[in-house]
């Protein structure tokens, strides 16, 4: 009669494993449940039978094959932001998973120019991911998952996200200053503008006129002119507008510049005293000249007088005081003075 039987089962890496047999329907077969382990290779089994007398008999073998056809899954868990800015971190995320074991997981990033940048991953238990920052090409990225087991089982999963351009162009107004007065009426605008990633603008003069310039090459970070011509006299405002080919746009701030092309006005000339009996030798003559400008301001008042009989006038400067320029002079000798008056405004007309 048997009193026992044991399956004693040999592993590929030599890990012996003794299995308790049973005869459950005594019928004299015995068997029972054996789950396989996550060794790959040929299992060899000694089948030991041990009657009441204790006599042995291990005479009986047989093995099985243990084989991995089945691959490991990888699932993507998404790449954290979707939509990101130039050079702005992205992080992608992945589990994977087999039920003999992971070996090893890797991921591929292919740009919008098709360049392929592998990924250092890094993983806590079945979760993988890596940072990626090389985020300087707008357009999608393809994120290329892969894993395989230890047979070469290989699983792929793809993920995307897309790098877009969000920065506007930055612009600085180099010339004309804010307020600058001109007498010419051709302005010459020298501007730079910037932007963090594409090599040419899109750029435009605004003025108050409705005059409007544009430059659709406009160079990134090169200064630019635009050339107004036949400007009008009067104050005239202007800006520049800068967009990118990511639609992007930036405006500048407004500046004025104003056109001066007309000489000051002489309105009046009187002096004090004005009749023939105050009037000695000796005298001083107080001058008074009414001068304005339609456009800018009047800069300097010259007094000119001279004897009749005398060639070259004498200047004085005039200060100006309750609305009149003034100026005073000594009629030292008698006779015919001569007087006029020289003005040019802040921009040079005279």
């Amino acid at each position: 009669t048997i009193d026992s039987a044991i399956a004693n089962i040999t592993y590929p890496n030599n890990t012996i494993e003794q299995l308790q047999l049973t005869d459950n329907n005594r019928d004299n077969k015995y068997d029972a449940q054996y789950v396989i382990q996550p060794v790959l290779g040929v299992y060899e089994i000694i089948i030991t039978a041990i009657d009441i007398n204790n006599n042995i008999n291990d005479s009986e073998k047989t093995n099985f094959t243990v084989q991995d056809s089945n691959k490991p899954n990888i699932a993507s868990l998404g790449c954290k932001p979707k939509n990101a800015n130039l050079s702005q971190q992205i992080m992608c995320n992945a589990t994977a998973i087999d039920d003999m074991g992971v070996n090893t997981v890797w991921a591929d990033i292919i740009m919008p120019n098709t360049t392929i940048i592998n990924q250092a991953i890094s993983n806590t238990g079945n979760n993988y991911y890596f940072n990626f920052t090389n985020t300087v090409i707008t357009g999608e990225y393809l994120v290329v998952w892969q894993v395989n087991d230890t047979r070469n089982n290989i699983d792929t999963v793809n993920e995307t996200f897309n790098i877009s351009d969000r920065t506007a162009p930055e612009i600085v107004l180099n010339n004309p200053a804010n307020a600058h007065n001109s007498s010419n009426n051709i302005i010459k605008i020298n501007f730079t503008a910037t932007d963090n990633y594409y090599n040419t603008l899109n750029c435009s003069l605004t003025t108050n006129t409705g005059i409007t310039y544009e430059n659709s090459s406009t160079q990134n970070g090169t200064p630019t002119i635009f050339t107004i011509t036949g400007l009008t006299e009067g104050q005239h405002t202007w800006n520049i507008s800068c967009e990118d080919n990511s639609g992007n746009k930036y405006t500048s701030e407004n500046r004025i510049f104003t056109i001066d092309l007309s000489h000051p006005n002489f309105i009046s000339l009187t002096t004090n005293p004005n009749n023939e009996n105050d009037l000695d030798p000796g005298t001083n003559i107080e001058v008074f000249a009414n001068i304005t400008d339609n456009t800018t301001t009047v800069n300097l008042v010259l007094l000119q007088y001279k004897l009749s009989t005398e060639t070259n006038y004498k200047n004085i400067s005039m200060s100006f005081n309750s609305g009149f320029y003034n100026a005073t002079f000594n009629a030292s000798t008698a006779g015919i003075y001569n007087l006029r008056l020289w003005a040019n405004d802040s921009v040079g007309n005279y």
